[in-house]
């Protein structure tokens, strides 16, 4: 009888792993033909920059010295879209730095309503949903003109109902259509080390704070109170992650390396499912406390926000943001947007730190084996120190 059991849980096993083999098969013949082409490949290695640093690029192509300058950071997001106009840009950098992550960037909260030539997936989205499901588009309702309207947050874009009162259609939700999608398309390239959801936010109800317009969450004609409308977008926003949770783990059997998911908003929101968080234009001054333009809550978020924690920042504010990320332990810092662009100031090294932040004559204060860090946040600025 035992026997007879432990052959029955065997053939059960062997069953699901031929299973997940035959599931996964695409992404281990891409896998095997990305390595026999990187073997092949005629590309000189780049240095890194000696401090971590990352790379925030959104633009849908890639030009040869973009690729180049993009090699020397440690992160990358880059736009989904790179995969279908240039993938060969992708493999060109791990060949340059084999170490480096890239993470697919896309923002399943809202779509374009113009088609562009060099978005072809994001023009494939757009008339799947404005055809077949268009009901999954976020409406609001102006509670004085009672009439109806679609969300709208970013110029020329309208909003998608990640929540989890979206109305079904043939059976699913948008975030379960939309995380099925990217894991099909998308995350199966093993080109990809992972995912980044740009306004993976749990709430959504201040977008119509202070308006007349509010979101009509369930699909009934009818406005929602706030708290309805943030409860249930937190739950479809945890969905969506956890499906693309799930589906990594899997994927991280064939490929043996940790697939990495990064949302931004800088909260402490969602992070039993994220690996780190990006703060865009940091300091962000919404996240709570709004000292020094949210600063110090930022800083404190940070800390808190896992091993990929990124700190963006304009051109202008670069020494200020570089200071800000060398005062942490776990934070990458990235440059503006689509700027691939060489920085002398992150050719430094640092050595190890001597001990942790503090705070000395009004200034954020530490030190290094070869330099001193300082930030005085009230007036943005930041510096190095050296030598020291």
């Amino acid at each position: 009888m035992k026997k007879k059991i432990f052959l029955f849980v065997l053939l059960v096993i062997l069953g699901l792993v031929c299973l997940l083999l035959f599931k996964q098969r695409k992404l281990i013949q891409q896998s095997l033909k990305d390595k026999k082409e990187l073997a092949q490949m005629d590309v000189a290695p780049v240095a890194n920059y000696p401090i971590k640093t990352a790379a925030y690029w959104t633009s849908p192509t890639m030009g040869k010295q973009d690729a180049i300058n993009l090699a020397r950071h440690d992160l990358l997001i880059i736009d989904l879209e790179n995969k279908f106009n240039n993938r060969q840009r992708l493999l060109e950098i791990k060949k340059m730095n084999p170490a480096v992550i890239i993470l697919a960037y896309s923002n399943p909260m809202e779509i374009f309503m113009t088609l562009y030539h060099s978005r072809p997936w994001q023009n494939k989205v757009i008339e799947e949903i404005t055809k077949n499901y268009p009901g999954w588009l976020l409406k609001t309702v102006n509670r004085e003109k009672q009439t109806l309207q679609f969300a709208h947050f970013w110029p020329g874009m309208i909003m998608l109902n990640m929540s989890s009162t979206c109305p079904r259609i043939n059976g699913e939700r948008y975030n379960e259509w939309m995380a099925k999608k990217l894991k099909r398309e998308i995350l199966s390239d093993p080109i990809f080390d992972g995912y980044f959801q740009d306004n993976g936010t749990v709430n959504i109800s201040w977008v119509y704070q202070n308006s007349q317009e509010k979101i009509d969450i369930n699909a009934d004609n009818q406005a929602d109170l706030n708290a309805f409308i943030d409860k249930s977008w937190s739950k479809g926003q945890k969905q969506f992650l956890r499906s693309i949770r799930r589906y990594f783990n899997k994927r991280s059997l064939f490929l043996s390396r940790k697939m990495i998911i990064v949302t931004n908003k800088g909260d402490t929101n969602l992070l039993n499912l994220v690996d780190g968080k990006f703060f865009e234009k940091f300091p962000n001054d919404y996240l709570g406390d709004k000292w020094a333009f949210g600063w110090k809550q930022s800083m404190d978020n940070a800390r808190q926000t896992g091993p990929y924690t990124i700190l963006q920042v304009e051109r202008r504010f670069l020494s200020f943001g570089l200071a800000s990320a060398l005062l942490l332990d776990n934070a990458y810092l990235a440059v503006s947007q689509d700027d691939a662009g060489i920085f002398p100031e992150f050719e430094i090294n640092p050595g190890k730190p001597k001990g942790n932040t503090f705070y000395f004559n009004h200034k954020y204060r530490r030190d290094y084996e070869n330099l001193r860090v300082e930030v005085e946040p009230l007036s943005q600025e930041g510096k190095i120190i050296m030598p020291y």
